[in-house]
């Protein structure tokens, strides 16, 4: 691995590491000693979609995994997750999920049966 790929994938791991916060291009490509063409370029033969998409729906699924595994609020979930509050949360859930962090929630629950069934 070469050095800019390795200092790729550490601003990669980065950013998921701290997805509550908020992160911008600049700064990741500045944090990659990347020009911010060549951090976009990279980034999207790397993952195959743009940062903006592949942060949403890194957001979407460790809001999933909060939901399903915490009692925290939605507006909880809403600040952990990076989207910053539960109006946000519940938009792009029901425009990329279908359904709302509460209806995923309860859904999940339901499925999951009480806990020591077979």
């Amino acid at each position: 691995m070469s050095g800019s790929e390795g200092r790729f994938a550490e601003v990669l791991a980065g950013v998921t590491a701290s997805l509550g916060q908020a992160h911008s291009i600049d700064a990741l490509a500045e944090r990659a000693a990347m020009s911010r063409r060549n951090f976009t370029r990279h980034f999207r033969q790397a993952t195959g979609t743009s940062f903006k998409q592949w942060l949403l729906n890194q957001r979407l699924a460790h809001a999933q995994g909060l939901l399903e595994k915490s009692a925290a609020s939605i507006d909880v979930v809403a600040q952990e997750a990076g989207f910053g509050t539960a109006l946000s949360l519940r938009q792009h859930f029901r425009a990329h999920l279908q359904t709302s962090p509460s209806a995923y929630r309860k859904l999940f629950r339901q499925q999951l049966g009480p806990v020591g069934e077979s």
